[in-house]
């Protein structure tokens, strides 16, 4: 009985140990909370867009912000904004108050070649979770593309920033199959199967809500680590 009962509070101290590690907490910033958000500091991190949204977290190495920002370049007929460029960046504050930068991303329209009208970050699909299990907050942004077809012919990115690499699974939209295209980087394999599955999940929800179409047979392109699929290549 005893030999039982030590097996159990090791085994109930394993499993605190392992919540302890993996807390990692998230809110979205409430506008009013913005105080921090100096004009200066805009400066210094090149936060010149408006800002679209903030996401705060905290993992076990340390206390961030993520600031989303969108170019507003144009209003349409309907009161529709237009985006022709994205920034986001990742804040660390310090116990002393100061902020550095830990990583950041920018994108824009096509707009010579494919017509882009807009870009912005797909909110919904945004995630600072700790998908391995490692006390660390795993960032997975998601943002797209339109056009005057929609998202029809649009793009869809989603990047992860893991172990200190941002890491992008790109997609092409298009009307008709042979201008599908899907470019993954390498070194999105080498990720750990949750991750992994963080994004292909994502990618699936993508088409059940109509954002993206992918060649015939994609998921089985991705088990066999493809870098590059479309309708000819898989």
């Amino acid at each position: 009985m005893k030999k039982i009962c030590l097996i159990l509070l090791a085994l109930t101290g394993a499993n605190l140990l392992s919540a302890q590690i993996s807390a990692v907490t998230h809110e979205l910033v409430s506008p009013s909370s913005l105080t921090w958000l100096t004009d200066s500091l805009k400066q210094v991190y090149r936060l010149s867009y408006p800002v679209s949204s903030v996401h705060h977290y905290t993992d076990q190495s340390g206390n961030y912000y993520c600031v989303f920002t969108e170019s507003l370049d144009s209003v349409g007929q309907k009161s529709d904004s237009f985006h022709y460029r994205i920034r986001a960046v990742n804040l660390k504050l310090a116990e002393n108050g100061q902020y550095s930068k830990v990583w950041d991303m920018n994108d824009y329209v096509l707009q010579r070649d494919q017509s882009e009208n807009t870009i912005w970050f797909w909110k919904s699909y945004i995630a600072f979770e700790d998908i391995d299990k490692d006390g660390l907050a795993d960032p997975l942004i998601v943002y797209g593309t339109t056009t005057n077809n929609g998202l029809k012919n649009g793009r869809v990115k989603c990047m992860i920033f893991y172990k200190g690499e941002k890491i992008g699974v790109r997609h092409q939209n298009g009307l008709q199959t042979a201008e599908r295209n899907t470019t993954i980087d390498k070194s999105f394999y080498a990720m750990p199967a949750p991750v992994q599955l963080a994004v292909s999940q994502r990618m699936e929800l993508w088409v059940k809500n109509q954002e993206a179409i992918f060649s015939t047979g994609w998921q089985k392109s991705m088990k066999s680590k493809r870098t590059y699929f479309d309708e000819k290549n898989q």
